[in-house]
């Protein structure tokens, strides 16, 4: 069979497959809420163990396309919910966060994902990147973005500052156009905070500039400052050679997309699905413990590609799809002993 040679080779060259490949240390912010890292090392947990047991009834992971929001046009991902302390989930309901990790278990991020809306990606906050900085650094290329201010557990995005910062200027020129006085607050405890004499506004604190610096909070008589919020921007993944794409997936002799019925599956898709099945037999070559069977099922052969014993591996269906049918798709790939 076409490409057989370059599959075996390809098979023999894997590492060993690992679940446990992924420790988050600190939160995650979708818009303005607070994603704890526990529950995102929970869901990426549960995601590397379901994905390295496809035989599963969980209708989870699910396929995903992270071509516009990760810039990921040569692979696919794959999405696990995100559980929230407090929250209550329904059968068939699974809450709006979605960790996604690839074929080799590596976690990649957070998303939002609503009903009749785009999904949103969220971020990992960051130590701020200037442009001075970036020729110092052997880090990001491009200096990070701010997005807002984390106070305690509550966020307040950019839109949110620079709305109230508006309000407060068309209230103070009308206010001076009536010829009322205006006195703005101080506070000798935020001044220290900041290391220079500001002014307090509404929600934020500004320099007597015009300008703002940060902001706080206050729990009674006790003055915090709010922490920054900064992300690095993404950027275009590459792969390094032809024979890895650009997440370090092997590129397999995937020709065509293939069409089951009213599914697609794209190149993309199966490839990284062979991958995941390239891992999962990798794992059994280094633990002899490991039953193939009791991963994919019972083996047979197939008369078009010889005497190899194949197996089937099931396809993730992107979410859409699977709430739509609520059916699985399967696949066969060779194993090459």
């Amino acid at each position: 069979m076409k490409g057989l040679p370059l599959l075996h080779l390809v098979l023999t060259s894997l590492l060993v497959y690992a679940i446990s490949a992924n420790v988050v240390e600190s939160d995650f912010i979708c818009e303005q809420e607070i994603i704890p890292k526990d529950s995102i090392n929970t869901a990426i947990y549960h995601a590397c163990s379901a994905l390295s047991t496809p035989l599963g009834k969980t209708k989870y992971p699910v396929a995903f396309d992270a071509s516009t929001l990760f810039f990921i046009h040569d692979a696919i991902l794959f999405s696990w919910p995100v559980s929230m302390e407090g929250e209550s989930y329904t059968r068939g309901r699974t809450g709006r966060f979605r960790s996604l990790i690839d074929s080799s278990c590596k976690f990649y991020g957070i998303i939002l994902t609503i009903k009749n809306r785009p999904d949103t990606r969220c971020y990992q906050p960051v130590k701020a990147v200037r442009l001075y900085d970036l020729s110092l650094s052997s880090g990001p290329r491009n200096p990070s973005i701010f997005r807002g201010y984390r106070c305690q557990n509550k966020v307040f995005e950019l839109s949110f500052v620079d709305q109230t910062l508006r309000n407060f200027h068309n209230l103070y020129t009308k206010w001076k156009s009536n010829n009322i006085n205006i006195l703005l607050n101080s506070h000798t405890t935020v001044d220290e905070l900041f290391k220079t004499h500001v002014y307090l506004l509404p929600s934020e604190v500004s320099h007597f500039q015009n300008r703002y610096i940060g902001m706080v909070s206050k729990d009674l008589n006790s003055w915090a400052k709010c922490d920054e919020l900064y992300e690095n921007e993404l950027e275009l993944r590459q792969s390094p050679n032809t024979i890895k794409n650009s997440i370090g997936e092997f590129i397999f002799p995937v020709e065509s997309d293939y069409k089951c019925g009213f599914t697609e599956f794209t190149r993309k898709s199966i490839n990284s699905h062979m991958q995941l099945a390239c891992n999962l037999i990798a794992r059994q070559d280094h633990s002899p413990s490991t039953d193939l069977d009791s991963i994919f099922g019972q083996s047979f052969t197939m008369s078009e590609v010889g005497m190899f014993p194949v197996l089937k591996l099931p396809l993730k269906l992107p979410e859409s799809e699977v709430n739509r049918t609520g059916k699985k798709a399967s696949t066969s790939f060779e194993v090459l002993r």
